[in-house]
């Protein structure tokens, strides 16, 4: 892997970190910009287009503007080939400031990423709720 992918991933970290605290503006610059950036979140719908995926980006992480959010990953799979790159991980998020226990949301996600002007750009993130299997 490149030291370009090792930074994109610190800045998702990073980003993500925001994210859980009610700030998704770091989130969104890791986005393409571009008409076929494609949001299928934890939850639910399918989202289209940069204007409208940024809207959701932000909705979502408002949801969050009232925990005291902790994150932590495991990556399951990263690869880069070319001008594209996959992550697909597990996220845990817990509210440190629940009353009585924390809440926690488990998800699993992928992430899809391309090359624009020698950045790495998010313009596909499919996440959903983790489920116990069998």
């Amino acid at each position: 892997m490149s030291d370009a992918w090792d930074a994109t991933l610190q800045s998702l970290e990073s980003a993500v970190h925001d994210f859980v605290r009610g700030d998704g503006t770091a989130y969104r610059s890791l986005w393409s910009r571009r008409d076929d950036v494609c949001l299928m979140g934890a939850y639910g719908g399918i989202i289209t287009g940069w204007a409208d995926v940024s809207q959701r980006i932000e909705w979502a992480a408002d949801h969050f503007a009232t925990w005291k959010g902790s994150f932590t990953c495991r990556d399951v799979l990263a690869t880069v080939s070319g001008d594209l790159a996959v992550l697909v991980r597990e996220e845990t998020i817990i509210n440190q400031d629940a009353p009585n226990e924390p809440q926690s949301q488990h998800r699993r996600l992928t992430l899809a990423f391309r090359q624009e002007h020698g950045q790495w750009r998010i313009f596909h993130q499919h996440s959903d709720p983790m489920t116990a299997h069998t």
